[in-house]
């Protein structure tokens, strides 16, 4: 059975900007089949409304990156419950991993994402990783965002 990650906006705009670092070639592992990337509504709305803001030239990279992508139908109560543990702001993503069963959630996000790795593994049984971790694993990547 292929690994499981749901990946936030940290990772998705990275990818879309730079043809190169761990962020695109985990998207490319996710188009290769070697990985299922999950992503909510959320995230990717997220996503495109900064890069339209910060990099509108990245933003069709974007559009071909998310057909890739496997969507996550969130659930409000979920996403409360886990507004309880978790900084309300990011709520949403690690509710959508546990809904989709990932074994990872993938993340640049140092303060409330991998800052709070150990919570969300020992809560929910999610590994909160970096993009280059799950790259080393699959045995790609050379590395950078």
């Amino acid at each position: 059975m292929l690994p499981r990650a749901i990946i936030d906006a940290s990772v998705l705009i990275p990818a879309a900007i730079s043809a190169r670092g761990t962020s695109r070639d985990l998207l490319n592992a996710g188009s290769r089949g070697l990985i299922v990337l999950l992503v909510s509504q959320d995230v990717l709305n997220e996503v495109e409304r900064n890069l339209y803001r910060k990099a509108p030239r990245a933003v069709r990279a974007f559009w071909e990156q998310r057909d890739h992508l496997v969507l996550v139908e969130l659930m409000d109560e979920q996403v409360a419950e886990v507004a309880r543990f978790i900084e309300p702001k990011d709520a949403h993503v690690v509710a959508g991993a546990i809904l989709a069963r990932a074994d990872f959630l993938v993340s640049f996000d140092r303060r409330h994402l991998l800052g709070e790795a150990d919570l969300i593994r020992r809560t929910y049984g999610i590994e909160v990783v970096t993009p280059d971790f799950v790259t080393a694993l699959l045995g790609i990547g050379g590395g950078g965002r």
